[in-house]
């Protein structure tokens, strides 16, 4: 999925088997004409979308078009007479369907979607504008206040929804700071949003740019450094000087481009600016290496990089 700019930005949606096949032929570009096939016409005016990260049984999204928030599905394959699923459809764009529209009070600037511990009517989505975080009900388009910052100037990097047995939780991040907010299940209609004991905040050491969860750590993504540190405490695990770093997707494993190679790190001893109540974590960590999302056996660095 891809959105184009301009004020006649959609979103497109592409199989991946059609974009491989497009590399083995070497079309390496696709323009609009190219691409007509597969946008998604109701989105037109799209500045913003979001799309659910822990999707059990169905894809959602959300697309802003100004303070308009377009709510989308994607049908689930309905089996054949012969007990298996029926063949999909020329165009992936026939797989999706407009549930609702909600109208905000101010255009969003940041969004993500929040599964509900039922799914049934639960569902939520955070939005980001003005010196606010939002929670909005899918089901109703009601709004509970979230999180006010206390700040002359916002800059909102990124909310981001975790989950623990089941239970959803949001890192709000701004500024230098990444606020933990638990977000209890619904009490009828209205989420119970209140101080917890398991809130905390931390700040970083220079204000991302993006920032990428890959639990069990947190990274932010600057101009020129990638900050590791843990989701649990915000406490610093790894930093690496990376020279004009562009973050470039995160989806299933992370991308990024530069004018060098990663070239030296620092660990938490002297630069930790983590919150004072959080339990310390022994300094002297190395690059954090993950499991192979490959399913090989093999340790991955977490980060991948392009060079320029």
């Amino acid at each position: 999925m891809c959105c184009f700019p301009g004020k006649d930005a959609r979103l497109y949606v592409f199989r991946l088997s059609m974009l491989k096949r497009g590399l083995e032929e070497r079309q390496l570009v696709r323009t609009k004409c190219d691409s007509r096939e597969n946008k998604l016409e109701k989105t037109k005016g799209c500045h913003l979308y979001s799309i659910n990260t822990h999707h059990g049984s169905e894809l959602r999204i959300v697309a802003a078009i100004r303070n308009k928030l377009l709510l989308i599905t994607r049908k689930q394959p309905r089996p054949n007479g012969m007990g298996t699923l029926a063949a999909t459809t020329d165009s992936p764009v026939d797989q999706f369907q407009y549930i609702q529209e909600i109208c905000l009070c101010e255009t969003p600037v940041v969004m993500a979607l929040v599964d509900g511990p039922t799914g049934e009517n639960d569902n939520m989505i955070c939005v980001a504008y003005k010196h606010q975080f939002d929670l909005i009900n899918e089901s109703t388009g009601d709004a509970y206040r979230l999180h006010h910052v206390d700040a002359n100037r916002v800059n909102f990097v990124a909310a981001i929804d975790v989950y623990e047995d089941g239970e959803a939780g949001l890192l709000l991040c701004y500024n230098y700071i990444c606020s933990y907010k638990k977000v209890c299940p619904f009490n009828g209609s209205t989420p119970m949003i209140q101080s917890n004991t398991s809130d905390f905040h931390f700040s970083w050491n220079q204000m991302p740019n993006a920032i990428v969860c890959a639990f069990p750590y947190i990274l932010a993504f600057t101009t020129d450094s990638i900050e590791i540190r843990l989701v649990v405490n915000g406490n610093l695990v790894y930093t690496a000087v990376v020279p004009e770093l562009q973050l470039t997707a995160s989806r299933s494993d992370i991308y990024f481009v530069s004018s060098a190679p990663v070239n030296s790190a620092s660990n938490c001893s002297s630069r930790d600016t983590s919150s004072q109540s959080s339990p310390q974590t022994p300094t002297g960590y190395e690059m954090p290496v993950f499991p192979s999302p490959l399913g090989d056996g093999k340790p991955h660095i977490a980060t991948k990089h392009v060079i320029e």
